[in-house]
This record gives C-alpha cells, sequence and structure tokens, in this order.
C-alpha cells in the first residue's frame, strides 16, 4: 500500500520480528520454552523471578504464534512510517507495559479459575496495536462474500484472532492486557500519547542497532530540526513523501485515477506553483467555486473516509485526492 520497500525505515518492527524470531527459535531449541512465560504464583510472588515481567514479550512457544505475530508486525510498519520511530518505540514500550500490568492482576484475580499463566510473546503490543490500525488506517479496497461487504483489513482482524487463541486460555488473558492497554492510549489516558524515550537512550540506540539492522536513517532523520529553515525543510520533505506513498495506495485502488493522483502530486509538491498551458502562474480559484470530482469522491469514501469530510478536503484541495487523503490521514 505505501510506496516504500517492505520493511523500509521501521527499524522497530524489523528489530521486533527479528528477536522474536530468533528468541522463540532458541526457546525451542535449548528446551527452555518454560522460562518465557509469565506465571506471579509461583514465579513472581514466590521467586522473585521479575525479569519474567521483560522477557515475556519477546518469545512466543510454538509455530502457529510465530507465524500470525510476525505477520502482524510486518503488517504495522504502516503505522510506524506514519508516526515515525520515536513514536512507534514509545507506542510499543507503553502498550507493553501497561498489558503486563493488567496481566499481573487478571492472573490473580483468575487464580481460583485455574488461570496461572499468561502466554508469552508480545501479545500486549499486538492487541493494542490492532486496535489503533483499525481507527487510523482505512481500507483500500472492499469486496463482498454471499452479499457481505469486506475491507482488506478483514485479513488483519482474522490473523489477530488466530493469535488471540493460538494458546488459550493464557493467549487470551495476555490479548485481553493488550486491548485495554490499546483502549488507555487510543483516549490518551495521562497524556500518554506525548511520552517518548529520552533523547540519549533515542541516540544510543539508533546508532547500535542500525548497523545491525542495516537501516539507513529515514530521510527526514537527516535534516536539523534545531533551526526554523532546518524544520521547514523536514515539513516539505514528510509532505513529499505522504504525497508519494497517497498517489501509490491510490493506483492500486484504481490505476486511471491513480495515475492521475501520482501526477498531480508531483505536480503540485512542496514550493511548486499551479501554472496555466503557456506556463504563466495560474490564478487562484475560490473554494467556493470548487466543485468536488463524484469520481475521487466516491474513491474516498470506499477508502473508508466521511463522506463529509472527504468533500471538504477535495473542496480543500481543489480536486487533488492525493492532498486531500494526505489532510485526513494527517487529522487522524
Amino acid at each position: 500500500m505505501l510506496a516504500a520497500g517492505p520493511v523500509a525505515h521501521t527499524p522497530v518492527c524489523k528489530a521486533l520480528s527479528i528477536a522474536v524470531v530468533v528468541n522463540s527459535l532458541l526457546a525451542s531449541i535449548t528446551n527452555t520454552r518454560a522460562l518465557v512465560h509469565l506465571q506471579v504464583f509461583p514465579h513472581i510472588a514466590a521467586q522473585r523471578q521479575f525479569w519474567r515481567l521483560f522477557t515475556s514479550h519477546f518469545a512466543f512457544t510454538s509455530s502457529a504464534e510465530i507465524l500470525f505475530g510476525t505477520l502482524l508486525i510486518y503488517q504495522f510498519r504502516i503505522l510506524e512510517r506514519h508516526w515515525g520511530t520515536s513514536k512507534f518505540a514509545a507506542f510499543f514500550a507503553v502498550s507493553s507495559a501497561a498489558g503486563t500490568v493488567v496481566d499481573v492482576a487478571l492472573l490473580v484475580a483468575l487464580r481460583s479459575m485455574g488461570i496461572v499463566r499468561v502466554a508469552p510473546g508480545p501479545y500486549a503490543f499486538i492487541a493494542a496495536a490492532v486496535l489503533v490500525y483499525g481507527a487510523q488506517v482505512p481500507d483500500t479496497y472492499h469486496f463482498k462474500v454471499l452479499g457481505v461487504k469486506f475491507g482488506d483489513k478483514t485479513f488483519v482482524y482474522a490473523l489477530a484472532f488466530q493469535l488471540a487463541i493460538a494458546a488459550f486460555p493464557g493467549s487470551t488473558v495476555a490479548w485481553i492486557g493488550g486491548i485495554l492497554a490499546g483502549l488507555a492510549y487510543m483516549h490518551n489516558l495521562g497524556g500518554v500519547k506525548a511520552w517518548r524515550f529520552p533523547a540519549v537512550l533515542q541516540s544510543l540506540a539508533s546508532a547500535m542497532l542500525r548497523p545491525l539492522l542495516d537501516v539507513d536513517p529515514a530521510p527526514d532523520s537527516r535534516l536539523s530540526a534545531a533551526t526554523p529553515e532546518g524544520r521547514r525543510q523536514a515539513l516539505r520533505q514528510r509532505t513529499a513523501q505522504r504525497q508519494a506513498q497517497v498517489a501509490s495506495m491510490m493506483a492500486d485502488i484504481t490505476p486511471a485515477v491513480g495515475a492521475a493522483a501520482a501526477a498531480a502530486a508531483a505536480a503540485t509538491g512542496p514550493g511548486v506553483a499551479p501554472r496555466n498551458a503557456d506556463g504563466s502562474p495560474a490564478a487562484a480559484m475560490p473554494a467556493e467555486a470548487v466543485v468536488p470530482d463524484s469520481d475521487s469522491l466516491e474513491i474516498m469514501v470506499g477508502m473508508g473516509f466521511d463522506r463529509q469530510l472527504a468533500t471538504d478536503a477535495l473542496v480543500r484541495r481543489r480536486n487533488d485526492v492525493s492532498l486531500a487523503v494526505a489532510d485526513l490521514l494527517e487529522a487522524r
């Protein structure tokens, strides 16, 4: 759906996928899978094995969990590209920590029912990310099965359901913790959305992990945000990237309109003023005189946007579909 490569500029998703697969295989090969799950009694309460609160997020115990989990993490690269690595890394940390707190509380409350352990793996992060993904990423296409309408995100939800029951009941308990963590993040409880890792830790992690992951810095990360000019240049570059991504996404939906959107995005990039056929600057057209193009409006509605919001965006952007979609994505 995005123009960049499969894992380009997504070091968190790439590192998490590698860590989960490698740790899961090592736990299986060395027969140490019993050491990675989270269990309050006796491991935490009596034996003080507090390291399980951290390590339980980085290994699965079955091939099905590895398959479903890594596929979902790969899909969430869209969120990392949209948010940026700093915010996405903070989201992973916050959702995992909050999910762990909920999991411990559930294990204490459900102990009398025989539920004593939580399945290992990044369940909290994945469950929280599924919620955010569903709310912020629109469907790129729809299809019908027996008259019932579905979107392409249906496949993500199917994978999520399979993972939630892969190691029942432990995986379901972990999933509940992640859902609650995701709801807390979406409603910005305590201003959690604004939290980031300290700059020192970000620089250290970047210096240590980027060479190992063979990840180039994102284009705008090379720009200095310390000066107004640097911030303006970064904003122009991010806008151009978003326009290219939207144009590529729309080209996959409707090739004819997508080609026109790509041309419009290229012609109206940052700093490029619209011109007439003879090369002279085009006169600005009053917003009230713009009539939304019906085909463009239907495409945006088909992508999951509200019809009135899509209409307003098209009027504001003078029927430039790529810019209109970028505006609505930015506002989410």
